[in-house]
């Protein structure tokens, strides 16, 4: 608990609430009064409780406001964030790598998700969340400052993993939405960071987000943030699943965590099924288990996916916005329109070329079809990031997935050449081993592009 001074007075003066001139060797008031002076100039501290109690969290909770997804001009709300002097510090600190008029390429609300607006007001009250948040900070100014990872940061990450455990020891904070925020923050911080994790592909977190909702119960979020926080670990767990053999849940387990977010992430349906039709695909092809609905199953997601990225691609291409970096120029305020689509159209297209890939691995007799399905949607994404050099090394977040995406959907090696060299650039300009969480070695890609496409054996 951290010490607060209390006044220099002597023990006099205190006792009976008077100013006192310090005066040595006996004060004005004690000398006049014949009293005995001790204690002047001493200082003293009285100490506060550092985290907040549970109305004040309570309080916190009732008044979140959901961002506004529609551009990067928010309202970021501080007004029932725990008044305590580490808090503020942290808040302050974070805050200035979030605010619109931080710059859009040293952004994290930009890249990593305007959840991040409804952190500042929930510090001070989970210490695993502010540990997570203080880790973040470190990691930003780092790669802003195009240095590799600092010592500092890999002790404020550590400090942020050892108090997430502790956290995940307590039946009631496990609970708690700040608890899942921790993870989702820890997760970013090694996208920042360029941490490949564990020797898989991903963060290495899943397996941390499984076990913190088997504790919490495959339940829905009780506000919207909490629903955020659930649907975004639902997604990380998915995608590390398709590579991470170490990551396994029940066939009732998916089903829980899909029934979490499907009433609103209709996408969500689609990617739950992925780890799924891999497993029945490859016991399928190489253990000899008939699955006569297997093939028809694949055809249909993958099917109704590719509908959903073409509809998604008219009516991003037909809207037309100002981009940031022109917005900034005039003087004005940013939106995050023309390039926000941009990405989203790159990480669609990423998730078509998972999606055929797969395919590709069960529907043997379209095989080509579904091979030039992914080679196109890897085009699609080059042509795409003709000018991601200005964005980077925050603004550029999504990039990476589509980047890696990109190569596992190529069947040229020219172009996986080219997305080679735009790889090393992100290194180098990084001064990062990975692009973002991903190991992106040529064995390790490789390896990833076979998995993809099943023909790695169980």
């Amino acid at each position: 608990m951290p010490g607060v001074p209390s006044g220099l007075g002597c023990d006099a003066c205190r006792k009976q609430k008077k100013k006192c001139d310090t005066a040595k060797p006996a004060c004005g008031r004690c000398e006049r009064l014949d009293l005995t002076c001790n204690g002047a100039l001493q200082k003293r501290y009285k100490f506060k409780q550092l985290y907040a109690s549970e109305t004040t969290v309570d309080a916190a909770r009732a008044n979140y406001t959901p961002p506004n997804s529609d551009g990067l001009i928010w309202a970021i709300s501080i007004a029932s964030s725990p008044a305590t002097a580490a808090a503020d510090s942290l808040r302050l600190r974070f805050l200035a790598t979030i605010v619109p008029s931080t710059d859009f390429k040293h952004n994290l609300a930009w890249s990593y998700g305007p959840y991040l607006q409804e952190v500042p007001r929930r510090l001070g009250v989970s210490p695993s969340m502010d540990a997570a948040i203080e880790a973040l900070v470190h990691a930003h100014h780092d790669i802003c400052q195009q240095k590799p990872v600092s010592v500092i940061f890999v002790q404020k990450y550590g400090k942020a993993l050892r108090t997430l455990r502790e956290a995940l020891q307590n039946e009631e904070i496990v609970r708690r939405p700040e608890t899942l925020a921790a993870v989702m923050i820890l997760l970013t911080c090694q996208g920042v960071a360029g941490m490949s994790g564990n020797g898989h592909v991903g963060t290495g977190h899943a397996q941390g987000a499984i076990a913190l909702m088997r504790a919490r119960g495959f339940h829905k979020g009780t506000d919207d943030f909490e629903r955020v926080m659930v649907v975004s670990l639902s997604t990380s767990v998915l995608f590390e699943a398709l590579f991470n053999p170490s990551i396994q849940l029940a066939t009732s387990e998916w089903h829980a965590l899909l029934s979490m977010v499907s009433d609103t992430e209709v996408i969500f349906n689609y990617l739950a099924c992925f780890p799924e039709l891999m497993r029945r695909g490859k016991a399928a092809r190489y253990c000899s288990i008939p699955d006569p609905t297997l093939v028809q199953e694949a055809r249909a997601n993958e099917e109704a996916l590719r509908r959903i990225i073409e509809q998604s691609r008219i009516a991003i291409t037909s809207r037309k916005a100002l981009s940031p970096f022109a917005a900034q120029a005039r003087g004005g305020p940013y939106t995050n329109d023309a390039p926000l689509m941009q990405h989203v159209l790159c990480v669609l297209f990423g998730l078509g070329i998972v999606s055929a890939c797969i395919t590709s691995g069960i529907d043997l007799e379209n095989r080509d079809l579904y091979a030039w399905r992914s080679s196109s949607y890897a085009d699609e994404i080059i042509a795409n990031l003709q000018d991601v050099s200005e964005w980077y090394p925050i603004g550029s977040g999504l990039h990476h997935f589509a980047l890696v995406t990109a190569w596992l959907g190529a069947n040229d090696e020219v172009v996986r050449c080219r997305l080679d060299e735009e790889m090393a650039f992100v290194r180098n300009i990084t001064k990062r081993e990975s692009i973002g969480s991903w190991d992106t070695s040529d064995c390790k890609l490789l390896w990833m592009a076979k998995e993809l496409r099943l023909e790695n054996p169980p």
